[in-house]
């Protein structure tokens, strides 16, 4: 990501000061291919189970876990990654 400066501005990272239980990952937010995947954070267990939610399919579930992450993101602190010249070519 940090040679291609284009996709810099398209993604984000945020931080909050809880463990959520999950995490979410928003692609393509408000488009028609819009998707959702929340991975469930097992205790003690492994695999972590990984769900995909499409508008169209999972109305419900993919309204819910659209307003989770604009809850979480709206009190999250952004992380901005250092793109100095020294830090790509260190890459």
């Amino acid at each position: 990501m940090y040679r291609e400066p284009s996709i810099i501005s398209q993604f984000n990272i945020g931080f909050i000061k809880s463990i959520p239980p999950y995490s979410i990952w928003i692609l393509d937010a408000n488009t028609p291919q819009a998707e959702i995947w929340v991975g469930l954070y097992p205790f003690r267990d492994d695999p972590e189970p990984t769900m995909q939610l499409l508008p169209h399919k999972d109305d419900e579930y993919y309204t819910f876990f659209q307003r989770q992450f604009e809850l979480m993101w709206e009190v999250s602190t952004l992380w901005e990654p250092h793109t100095s010249k020294d830090n790509v070519n260190s890459l």
